[in-house]
């Protein structure tokens, strides 16, 4: 029986499930290019070690962050952004915090741990808004809206949903749009 992902900590009844069902080629491939990214951060970072300054640094953990994400290997994930998160901040690097925190997020999210979610989404939001990067803020918004959401806020959870939808539609991003989940 083939393995489609790495153990992630997913109930034996659903690991079962993912073990019989078969990959597509394209997943493979994705699954392969994360494990390749992996390799390549790794190698980065234990070749460049006394090289690089806190602000490379940062933005090496990131990546190599989102790679274990992508391959929803949380485990390894949420140190690596944490990691990069404190280096980047320690180096005034807004950009590489807010992508860490952004990952971070998500993953708490996921996990079910909305409070603690709410809040570094909020934090993601003011550093995506000083950035004027309006596609980051609408993500941010509409995770905001999902947070909210699943505590029982459903009305608040809407609002982001409505800013998310309004921003997207402020600057044409179908995508955007059609991700905003107004219920």
């Amino acid at each position: 029986m083939p393995r489609c992902l790495p153990d992630t900590g997913v109930s034996r009844a659903n690991q079962k499930k993912r073990d019989i069902t078969p990959l597509s080629p394209e997943t493979r491939l994705n699954l392969s290019a994360f494990a390749d990214a992996i390799d390549y951060f790794t190698r980065a970072l234990a070749c460049l070690d006394k090289l690089l300054s806190p602000y490379e640094r940062a933005g090496l953990l990131c990546r190599l962050a989102e790679s274990y994400d992508g391959l929803s290997d949380y485990p390894h994930a949420t140190p690596l952004y944490r990691q990069s998160i404190d280096l980047a901040r320690e180096a005034g690097n807004d950009s590489i915090m807010r992508d860490a925190l952004a990952g971070l997020s998500s993953i708490t999210l996921n996990q079910g741990r909305y409070t603690e979610a709410t809040q570094q989404l909020e934090e993601c939001l003011a550093l995506f808004r000083a950035s004027s990067d309006k596609r980051g803020e609408g993500r941010i918004l509409n995770r905001l809206g999902i947070a909210n959401e699943y505590q029982g806020q459903i009305e608040r959870g809407i609002e982001y949903y409505e800013q998310a939808l309004a921003l997207y539609r402020s600057i044409g991003d179908k995508r955007g749009e059609d991700c905003c989940s107004v219920t």
